[in-house]
């Protein structure tokens, strides 16, 4: 394979796997690639090289910990939820972007778009995880599923800076199993609905009188 396929390749992996995790958490994606940028572990796209900044890095780090600590707390994490449908797959969108400097512009533009796509489907199976997280356990399990929330978009955006290309295989790995998990709430939903559907039906408001003949 000719090195600048590869590396084009490798910058694909790369921005897969951060808008996979920017659909998790928003913030912790924009760090990695503003460490990694730091650490000269990668050459960020021209346009967003403000992302190696002081100012910049302050700020991620004090966003990824408001994020990651909201998540945990009862109802904030739900408002957190409605705020982030929108801004997870920008995010995405930049921390795709950030590493797509050696494409020529409008393409970087193109294919950070539909990275930002993959964030919104990371976004909308985490989403499901929830609700079947919340239906089964009163959301009790929310905090530890957050928590292992945290571990997944920590260990993607990690990988997409150091292995790029196990940053994609890993993303490939996830999509599948939110996918089945998709598929187990929405089955359990639907079974819960007919069953509760079927006793409705079956049962009589005793206040209810029937007239005589």
């Amino acid at each position: 394979m000719p090195e600048h396929v590869f590396e084009i390749v490798v910058a694909l992996c790369a921005g897969i796997g951060l808008a996979a995790a920017a659909g998790i958490r928003a913030f912790l994606p924009l760090l990695a690639v503003s460490i990694g940028s730091r650490l000269g572990l990668i050459d960020l796209n021209p346009g967003l090289e403000f992302l190696s900044t002081d100012l910049a890095l302050i700020a991620l780090i004090v966003a990824t910990l408001l994020e990651i600590g909201s998540d945990k707390i009862p109802v904030v994490d739900n408002m957190l939820d409605v705020v982030s449908t929108f801004l997870r797959p920008i995010a995405g969108f930049v921390a795709a972007m950030a590493m797509f400097g050696d494409l020529p512009q409008p393409v970087a533009i193109a294919v950070a778009l539909v990275m930002a796509v993959v964030s919104l489907g990371t976004q909308v199976g985490r989403a499901k995880a929830r609700l079947g997280s919340t239906a089964t356990t009163g959301g009790l399990a929310n905090p530890l599923l957050s928590t292992a929330e945290d571990a997944v978009s920590g260990t993607l955006s990690f990988l997409a800076i150091v292995l790029p290309i196990l940053a994609g295989v890993a993303v490939l790995v996830m999509l599948w199993i939110l996918w089945k998990v998709a598929r187990s709430v929405h089955r359990v939903s639907v079974r819960r609905f007919g069953t509760a559907a079927r006793s409705g039906r079956g049962t009589r408001d005793p206040m209810e009188i029937t007239p005589e003949p």
